[in-house]
């Protein structure tokens, strides 16, 4: 087996020699090493070759579907197949988060998906396009999410919460009628929907049948207690929220009565010091579904 490259070195007669004599049947070169900037813009490499493999990632995945391209073209009788390799554990995984991040948006601009997909339920469809698109193993949105450190990114759970993202895109792709509900809600909300997901699957041992009042609902990173894993009941949240917003209205009134009443002092003196406000602890007590 003989193999051959193209590199920066060559002029381009010599790099359009190696490419004829790659493409020529009778020739017995069977390998050619190319760069992605050389090799993706203007090369014809379907005559006689339908297998590839990407080493060198690109910062745009529009280069990488250059880079496809050049065996997908006319002239192409084989099915074409080819090998995107990256390193598990390793800044490639970080590299691989910043393109699909600018390119899912591009899509959302780019593709025709119905209006009443909104905002983050709009991405992560884009972002389940792009799984199927580039055959991957799962859902990379909660890539963008929560940004998790490097040994993290193909652990079991991230992998398992991106299978429930990616039964929220089909669910909004197949009742995209019903998805105006959702045109508000925060990427953590997402995340959190897919937990509880998961811990109803967990509990009662069954996939959930979606349907919009449960995402709208269930879809609230306020009522998941991240550090327990568990849910928190609505009744209990409703409590949460009224404790909070009657300490932020003390809170606020004590501040104003105390203003109206303090004497401009001395710098030196110690009184002139910012006092220390009124402390409150507020306790809440989680409860299981």
């Amino acid at each position: 087996m003989t193999r051959k490259s193209i590199r920066a070195a060559l002029s381009t007669q010599e790099r359009a020699d190696i490419l004829e004599e790659f493409n020529d049947p009778d020739s017995d070169i069977q390998v050619l090493i190319i760069t992605p900037i050389l090799g993706a813009l203007g090369t014809d490499m379907q005559m006689c070759c339908n297998k590839g493999m990407l080493q060198l990632w690109c910062w745009n995945a529009n280069m990488v579907d250059q880079v496809l391209g050049r065996l997908i073209r006319i002239g192409q009788k084989r099915f074409v197949e080819w090998h995107l390799y990256t390193v598990e554990g390793t800044i490639y995984e970080k590299y691989e988060r910043i393109i699909w991040r600018k390119h899912s948006r591009q899509m959302a601009a780019e593709r025709n998906i119905p209006p009443q997909i909104k905002g983050e339920l709009g991405i992560v469809l884009m972002y389940e396009f792009i799984r199927v698109l580039y055959n991957q193993p799962f859902n990379r949105y909660l890539w963008e999410v929560i940004d998790p450190d490097i040994p993290s990114y193909d652990s079991q759970y991230l992998r398992r919460a991106a299978d429930k993202i990616s039964r929220i895109a089909l669910w909004a792709y197949q009742n995209y009628t019903e998805c105006e509900l959702l045109a508000k809600k925060h990427p953590l909300d997402l995340y959190a929907c897919a937990m509880r997901m998961m811990h109803h699957e967990d509990c009662n041992e069954g996939e959930l049948d979606l349907t919009a009042e449960w995402l709208y609902l269930n879809a609230d990173a306020f009522g998941w207690d991240v550090a327990k894993d568990q849910y928190i009941p609505r009744s209990e949240r409703v409590k949460i929220s009224r404790a909070i917003k009657s300490q932020v209205r003390r809170i606020k009134k004590i501040k104003k009565s105390s203003g109206s009443k303090t004497r401009a002092r001395p710098a030196s003196s110690p009184a002139s010091r910012p006092a220390k406000g009124p402390r409150f602890v507020l306790k809440i007590k989680n409860s299981k579904k």
